[in-house]
C-alpha cells in the first residue's frame, strides 16, 4: 500500500464534493416528466417545460435546457450517488473488463475505454502497458486496476506508444500494480500524457 494512494483518496473526495452537491441539486430539480413540443413545419423541438422536467433512468436521453445545460447518453442518474450502470443490466458502462492482454502492449485501446471510468485488466503473464489511446484529448480520471494474478506494469514515458498515450509515472520510474492493486490516472491534454495521481 503507498501512502500516495491514501493521500490521493483524501484529495478526491474534497475536491469532488463540490460537484456531488451540483449533482445532488440537479437531480433533485428535475423530477417530474420531460413534455417538448414537437415542431412539424421545421422538424425541430421546444418548449422544454423546466418545471415539468425529468429522465428516465432506465434509457438515455437527449435534451437542451436553456441552452446551457445539456443532457447526453454518457450521464446517467440512477438512484445513488456516482452509480452509473443501469441496475440489473449486463450493460457496462463506468466498467470494462476487456480479454486477457497476452503481449506487451502500446496504445492500448479496448473496446469501450472512450467511456469507462474503471478499466479492469488480466494478462497471462508479467506483461508491459506502454499508453492508453487518448483520442478524445480531454481532460479523464480513470482508475486503471489488475483484476488478474500476475504484474501489470504501467511504464514511464515508454516510446513503444504514441507521445500523446503515454504515462508519466511518480519519480519518472515504472510502477508494476501487483494482483488486485490500482492506479488513479488522470490525462492532461495541456502536456498531453497520463499523469499516475494515485495507486495502492
Amino acid at each position: 500500500m503507498n501512502n500516495l494512494g491514501v493521500t490521493f483518496r483524501e484529495l478526491l473526495t474534497g475536491a469532488l464534493q463540490p460537484v456531488q452537491d451540483t449533482l445532488d441539486q440537479l437531480i433533485a430539480a428535475i423530477q417530474g416528466t420531460w413534455n417538448i413540443e414537437h415542431k412539424a413545419n421545421s422538424g425541430g423541438h421546444g418548449n422544454v417545460s423546466v418545471d415539468n422536467l425529468a429522465f428516465n433512468t432506465k434509457s438515455d436521453q437527449t435534451g437542451t435546457i436553456t441552452g446551457d445545460v445539456q443532457f447526453n447518453s454518457q450521464i446517467r442518474f440512477l438512484r445513488g450517488p456516482w452509480v452509473f450502470d443501469p441496475q440489473g443490466s449486463n450493460v457496462n458502462v463506468a466498467l470494462i473488463g476487456p480479454p486477457q492482454i497476452t503481449a506487451n502492449t502500446n496504445d492500448y485501446n479496448p473496446a469501450g475505454f472512450d467511456t469507462c471510468i474503471v478499466l479492469a485488466v488480466t494478462t497471462d503473464a508479467s506483461r508491459n502497458l506502454t499508453g492508453l489511446n487518448a483520442n478524445r484529448l480531454q481532460r479523464r480520471l480513470v482508475l486503471l486496476i489488475n483484476r488478474g494474478s500476475f504484474d501489470l506494469v504501467v511504464q514511464h514515458n515508454n516510446a513503444g506508444s504514441a507521445a500523446l498515450n503515454r504515462f508519466s509515472c511518480p519519480n519518472a520510474l515504472d510502477l508494476t500494480l501487483g494482483s488486485g492493486e490500482g492506479a488513479w490516472i488522470f490525462y492532461d491534454p495541456g502536456t498531453g500524457i497520463w499523469r499516475v495521481i494515485g495507486y495502492a
